[in-house]
């Protein structure tokens, strides 16, 4: 899966406060990758290293790149990580528009499984939450049951990890 496997998304923007300025105060999913480079990964070749959403009650996709600024690296792990992936390369993102909270962790899951599935791994900066669920249930599903049924699993647990971390819900 490479950044031209992304439909319906906006023009991909270099990574700056700019961007930030520019993306809409809307639910949705959005992308960073690596620009004019592709990487390998355990299967084929990517641009994408990272994929993420608006999950929360409220959240836009100007709020949620806000968090992932340079200047958050210090707070937030996910910003530490891109600032550390820019050591590598100049980032880009792009964005998708989606009607409700509730499809925007479907989008993500799907984008995450699509991204899974291509390359046996899941985008570098996505590491942590909640991949090594996703991949435990990938690993176990998949050694037993059909593809489709692996999918729906992993589907499953993305989209219960993130509705654990909306607030007012107990984990």
């Amino acid at each position: 899966m490479k950044s031209t496997d992304l439909p319906n998304f906006s023009n991909w923007q270099k990574w700056n406060p700019e961007a930030v300025r520019k993306a809409p105060n809307l639910p949705g999913v959005y992308a960073f990758k690596l620009a004019g480079r592709n990487f390998g990964r355990f299967n084929g070749e990517s641009d994408l290293v990272y994929i993420g959403c608006t999950e929360s009650a409220g959240g836009t996709i100007n709020r949620r790149l806000s968090d992932h600024l340079p200047s958050r690296a210090d707070v937030l792990d996910v910003a530490h990580r891109l600032r550390d992936v820019q050591k590598v390369g100049e980032l880009e993102v792009a964005w998708k528009i989606v009607t409700t909270q509730e499809e925007t962790i479907d989008e993500e899951a799907r984008l995450l499984r699509h991204y899974y599935w291509d390359h046996f791994e899941l985008p570098p900066v996505n590491r942590s939450e909640p991949a090594s669920e996703a991949r435990k249930a990938i690993e176990y599903l998949a050694e037993s049951t059909a593809r489709e049924v692996a999918e729906k699993a992993v589907e499953h647990v993305i989209r219960e990890e993130r509705l654990k971390k909306r607030p007012g819900t107990e984990t």
